[in-house]
């Protein structure tokens, strides 16, 4: 047998026990066959504040006070386009009975700059929903207000130091370039009775920027 016919059998020996070990390879690893390069997904940078201000009132217990929060929404690092509220109270000791918007001077500036896309009050349950968006494409920075809540507390069941009136989890503030919500505190308000004060308010003192911020307990 010539002595290239040799050479040449070895080889293609050689080139197809290596093919056949390439294939034992791959079929013991089916996992990597299917192996995919997942994008990385930029953190969000979260830093919305909500807050009320002022933030605690003090009413005498066993009576009828009228009072009245507003609720202040600080951007810090976010542009917003969009909010959506969701607040709970107790309806044994607190009655809703309006939230005023001010169109006029609205964090997202005038009636013709955003619209209303829910307004709710639920005096039975102690829900309050509110939401806005900005039309177009339209984004807000800064700090403003969002709107008003009036309520009185009853005189009945008022056998307690305080209540609370608080943002709840489904809350959120819309970064259209963030993949979530930027909501990073939200702040309740207390109302204190205190048989020695009526209608003795106290504003609402704002974190540093310097201050990471912590998000207050909140319920679904």
């Amino acid at each position: 047998m010539p002595k290239k016919t040799i050479i040449l059998i070895i080889f293609l020996a050689l080139l197809t026990l290596f093919f056949l070990n390439l294939a034992s390879i791959i079929n013991n690893n089916p996992a990597k066959q299917n192996e995919q390069i997942t994008p990385s997904i930029p953190k969000t940078n979260k830093s919305a504040q909500l807050y009320f201000n002022p933030q605690t009132i003090l009413v005498k217990p066993y009576t009828i006070a009228n009072a009245s929060s507003a609720i202040f929404i600080n951007a810090q690092k976010n542009t917003v386009s969009a909010v959506q509220i969701e607040i709970s109270f107790d309806p044994e000791i607190i009655s809703v009975s309006d939230i005023s918007i001010p169109f006029d001077k609205s964090f997202f500036g005038t009636s013709r700059d955003f619209n209303i896309l829910i307004k709710d009050i639920d005096n039975k349950n102690g829900r309050i929903s509110y939401g806005a968006k900005m039309i177009g494409e339209s984004t807000k920075k800064g700090t403003g207000k969002l709107l008003e809540i009036y309520f009185n507390t009853k005189p009945t069941k008022i056998a307690t130091e305080s209540t609370e009136i608080k943002f709840l989890e489904k809350t959120v503030v819309i970064d259209p370039k963030a993949n979530e919500s930027v909501l990073a505190r939200a702040s309740s308000l207390f109302v204190q009775f205190n048989s020695s004060n009526s209608a003795i308010i106290q504003p609402y003192n704002q974190p540093s920027n310097n201050t990471k911020p912590s998000a207050s307990s909140s319920s679904k």
